[in-house]
């Protein structure tokens, strides 16, 4: 899967935030919005109950 209308890969976006990757380093990288990334990630790591 990718970005919709940028054919970036998801699970690039993914790994590279979990590797400690910012937001804005991965926006820049990727010349992507910023929202866009983050709703990537959003949508892929939801958040763990405690």
């Amino acid at each position: 899967m990718t970005i919709a209308g940028t054919g970036i890969p998801i699970d690039i976006i993914i790994e590279r935030f979990c590797a400690g990757d910012s937001y804005e380093l991965l926006a820049y990288d990727y010349e992507c919005n910023i929202d866009k990334i983050k709703e990537v990630i959003r949508f892929n790591n939801p958040p763990i109950a405690a």
